[in-house]
């Protein structure tokens, strides 16, 4: 299974990082004690996914010019620095990718707390990966959310992204039954506030 959903308490029992989210050996862990609501679940979920997926898009030398362009771009984001604060660890082309991942799941999150309408149309999926597609099309359609031509670009280049992962062995990510089981563990114990960038990248 590439997703598993632990608890703080699991985490430490076997010697596993409590961070929200992380990946090892190619199995993404998902922290439900450190959720403050279902769209910081589905934020860290899709930034520790955006990891696996870059990881192919780096290999191959053209889709690596458009992602290292992108990279670029992003530097010149009024919220680079104060993303970049969060992982003092990393430098270079590596701290770009958090600030990237940490922006693609960011912005979906915002998405999800601001309109219930996306939160209900991820779960009602067939997949997983079907879901996160149309949020992303719903959510480049809304400028309120988008705000930024930048943050348009990042959306856009997240979607593609989404879109051609047939080389990235995800398949058993598509289960929508992960969401499910997160929405269902985290119903009644957090509440729908909204959070700042920097808390949902935490």
């Amino acid at each position: 299974n590439n997703v598993k959903i632990i608890t703080n308490d699991e985490a430490l029992e076997s010697g596993l990082p409590t961070a929200k989210g992380f990946i090892k050996d190619g199995i993404i862990y998902l922290n439900i004690s450190r959720f403050k609501n279902f769209g910081n679940a589905v934020s860290v979920g899709i930034h520790e996914m955006s990891h696996l997926i870059i990881a192919s898009i780096k290999a191959n030398t053209l889709k690596a010019d458009e992602y290292y362009r992108l990279l670029n771009d992003l530097k010149q984001d009024p919220e680079y620095d104060e993303l970049a604060l969060l992982y003092p660890d990393s430098v270079g082309s590596d701290l770009d990718e958090e600030v990237l991942c940490c922006k693609i799941g960011k912005l979906l999150s915002n998405a999800i707390n601001l309109n219930s309408d996306f939160e209900t149309e991820l779960l009602s999926s067939d997949s997983l990966l079907d879901g996160i597609k149309k949020l992303f099309n719903k959510v480049k359609s809304s400028k309120d959310i988008i705000g930024t031509s930048l943050n348009y670009a990042v959306l856009n280049y997240a979607e593609n992204m989404f879109s051609d992962i047939s080389s990235i062995n995800l398949a058993n990510i598509q289960s929508s039954q992960k969401l499910v089981e997160l929405k269902k563990r985290l119903y009644n114990s957090r509440n729908k506030d909204n959070y700042s960038l920097t808390q949902e990248c935490k």
